[in-house]
């Protein structure tokens, strides 16, 4: 796959719904760009946060006070902004937004390395000895978080590359017809959700992603000249992407884990 850290560095920029704001501070609308929802003024008039910078916008669209969303910007008349296409992020960003483990593109390399043996076995083993010597209810709670989600066959990877956050999700088939198969999710703030399918008959692997953005999808494309040993390369859009695995909220129990 194309280097994790490549495309977060492409992607080191701000991101219509149709909504537009009656500012003219100047943003990069190049990808989707982060907001927060800070302030209902009116049944269509909130104010939001873009990256350290405040603004009031107009939306026909319901959107939560406190939520988080994703939009794609583009310039107005008389020089607004405007804000379309709002997402609203994934519950398992602010789920694993004070996570105790974040791994590195070298913590990533090493736990997914073939000649360490099987990547599940080894961060399952690695997650029960962090659960053991937890400090608190909060950081035991989330090594639980990770061993259920393994548990439900899913690999969930908190991550840290070039000190941007993201996850990045992991479910591995065998399907009858002698083909492997490896799913995965990954959302970073700076270019939304992605899923997608890394598929081998032994020889061959072919990688198809799906983003949630055109513009994503084109910086995707983009990257093509990046992979290696990639024999069929696809990237479509689809706006409705799911984790592959939710995690269950702070309250829920997680001692119901039978098996």
């Amino acid at each position: 796959m194309a280097n994790v850290s490549n495309i977060s560095q492409s992607a080191d920029i701000a991101p219509k719904t149709n909504t537009s704001t009656t500012q003219t501070a100047r943003f990069n609308a190049t990808l989707p760009i982060a907001i927060e929802v800070l302030e209902k003024l009116s049944p269509t008039r909130y104010k939001l946060r873009l990256g350290n910078t405040t603004i009031t916008t107009q939306s026909l669209k319901e959107l939560l006070v406190g939520g988080k969303y994703w939009a794609q910007m583009g310039n107005g008349r008389n020089g607004t902004i405007t804000l379309s296409q709002l997402i609203a992020q994934p519950k398992i960003l602010s789920q694993l937004a004070n996570a105790p483990l974040r791994l590195n593109e070298e913590n990533l390399k090493e736990i997914l390395s073939p000649k360490n043996g099987n990547p599940w076995d080894n961060f399952k083993n690695q997650l029960i000895e962090r659960a053991s010597l937890a400090e608190s209810r909060g950081e035991f709670n989330f090594y639980m978080q990770m061993l259920l989600s393994l548990h439900n066959r899913v690999l969930t990877l908190p991550l840290a590359i070039e000190q941007r956050e993201g996850v990045l999700q992991m479910r591995k088939k065998r399907k009858k017809t002698g083909l492997y198969e490896l799913e995965f999710y990954a959302v970073f703030g700076q270019i939304g959700a992605l899923r997608g399918r890394l598929v081998s008959d032994g020889e061959a692997v072919d990688l198809y992603i799906t983003a949630q953005y055109e513009r994503s999808a084109e910086l995707l494309r983009s990257t093509q000249n990046l992979l290696k040993g990639i024999a069929y390369f696809s990237v479509d859009v689809n706006h409705d992407i799911a984790p592959l695995y939710e995690l269950k909220d702070a309250h829920s129990s997680l001692l119901d884990v039978k098996g």
